[in-house]
């Protein structure tokens, strides 16, 4: 299986909210629900323009067949006293997980980030009970750096805590 990994372009707004989707509908360990998701495919594509436009941005999709797989993007730190970081999202859709995809997004995005002038540290957050993402995200050096308790709660009424992780992709400062 190649996985093609390259930025989201305009055309690709319909197939990434499917993506979206997917994931929301069949994953309880994301922070988004799929009725909280967008509808109408122009907001999805001004996303991927903005995430073209900003300095310290990127959304990656990956391909198998021509098909979407998963995405990820990085936002940098809107503050100055912030734009040192850049906060990291990843999906995979269901069938997809544990085949490579994810290593193939992460590795794009690790190498991106570590070649940015801007950039010095990633940030994401994942629950504890994710244990494939917890894994792949150890795996690419990210440490936990705190937690949020019970920062999420299901639809059944069972609270979650929220794990918070990083990456220096440039030095540790003292």
């Amino acid at each position: 299986m190649d996985v093609i990994v390259r930025s989201a372009a305009p055309g690709d707004a319909v197939e990434m909210l499917a993506v979206r989707r997917n994931v929301a509908l069949t994953s309880e360990e994301v922070l988004t629900q799929a009725d909280e998701l967008p509808t109408d495919p122009a907001e999805q594509l001004g996303y991927i323009e903005k995430a073209a436009d900003a300095d310290g941005d990127l959304l990656l999709i990956a391909l198998v067949g021509g098909r979407i797989v998963g995405t990820l993007g990085i936002k940098s730190g809107d503050r100055r006293r912030s734009s040192h970081t850049a906060e990291l999202g990843i999906s995979v859709v269901d069938g997809w997980r544990g085949r490579g995809v994810g290593s193939a997004l992460f590795g794009a995005a690790m190498a991106w980030a570590a070649a940015h002038d801007k950039i010095e540290k990633v940030c994401l957050s994942v629950f504890p009970t994710n244990g494939p993402g917890l894994a792949l995200y150890r795996k690419f050096g990210f440490v936990e750096e705190g937690r949020r308790p019970r920062h999420g709660r299901h639809d059944d009424g069972r609270y979650v805590d929220l794990i918070l992780m990083a990456r220096w992709v440039k030095g540790h400062p003292a």
